[in-house]
Formats: structure tokens, sequence, C-alpha cells
């Protein structure tokens, strides 16, 4: 599937690293993300994901974190749970507070946060070029998808398949029907 850190458009991807370490909430809060060696401590001890061993398992945690919501929000919340809380936030609300092109930003900083993690900077390096080639092939399935999306929207009927709607009896008469009948 696609990833969540994927881009919406080309242009997007082509600024993976823009020196930027933060992003911005849904409702304008600001979080700084940094991935430290007490962060490692805590993502170990609170979700078992231990970010030293992302070139040992061959990137395959990256694939975790970012190719699936829910765990790479968890792994936010843990990297910037002091900061959600000195919003007032708890892990619900924070969640909440995640949607639309901040997943995005907040995933693409994740990423990079992620590789700044490692002390060595050959390793760094190393580690940026993967997530950008990951980056670029995310950017293609996104494109694909897209394109996959339109060309059926394109071959939609909207007028026969909304004459199949309301002539099943199923459809949009019979439940207008029965609403009337039960209200009288």
């Amino acid at each position: 599937g696609v990833g969540v850190v994927s881009p919406r458009t080309p242009a997007a991807a082509a600024v993976l690293d823009d020196g930027r370490r933060d992003f911005t909430d849904a409702d304008g809060r600001r979080y700084v993300v940094r991935v430290s060696v007490g962060t490692r401590r805590k993502l170990i001890a609170a979700l078992g994901i231990d970010i030293a061993k992302l070139i040992d398992e061959r990137f395959s945690l990256l694939e975790k974190i970012t190719g699936d919501l829910e765990t790479m929000v968890n792994v936010l919340w843990v990297t910037v749970e002091d900061q959600a809380r000195a919003h007032g936030l708890d892990e619900q609300r924070f969640a909440e507070s995640l949607l639309g092109d901040c997943v995005f930003d907040a995933g693409r900083v994740l990423c990079l946060a992620i590789a700044d993690f490692f002390p060595d900077r050959d390793v760094r390096a190393a580690v940026r070029e993967v997530m950008k080639t990951a980056w670029q092939v995310n950017r293609r399935a996104t494109e694909l998808a897209g394109a996959k999306v339109r060309k059926l929207l394109a071959g939609l009927d909207v007028e026969t398949l909304a004459r199949k709607l309301t002539d099943s009896p199923t459809g949009a008469r019979a439940s207008s029907a029965s609403t009337r009948r039960r209200t009288r």
C-alpha cells in the first residue's frame, strides 16, 4: 500500500529535508520533533520500537512507522508527549489534532528526526538517502493511485448510478417511504 508519509504533490516530495524539524497540528499547535537517546528509551518501553535497529532490520522498521498511520501517531506521541501535555492535550486529543496536511508534515519531520538520531555522520547521510528513495517511491505510488482513482471516476455514469439506486427496492425511494411510514 501507499505509505502514510506520501506527499500530495511532486513539488512537496522534492523537499524532503527543508531543514525544519517541527510541524503544526490542525489546531495550530507547534511541535518540535527530536529523537534522542532518551526518546529511544521511551519508544522501547512504550511501543517496543528500537530505532537504533533501523539499519540492522534493513529499514523494515521505517516501513512499520511510516506505513501505518496508527503506529506513526503512537511514535509521534512518545516523541512529543511533553510538548502535547504542555498544550493541555492527552494522547487521544493529540491524535484527533492530526489530520490532513499536518499528518504528511509530521511524518516527514519524524523521518528526518529519526535520521538525525544516528551519531555517525556517514550513517545519517545514508539513512537520509534511503528515506529520499522511499520518499520518491511513495510519491510515484501516490501519483499512480491518484491516476487510478481519476480513471475510475471518469468511467462513472452518475445519472445511471442514481437511477439504479432510486429504482432498487433497497434504494433511496424505498428508504424514503419507510421513513415516512415510521414518522406518522
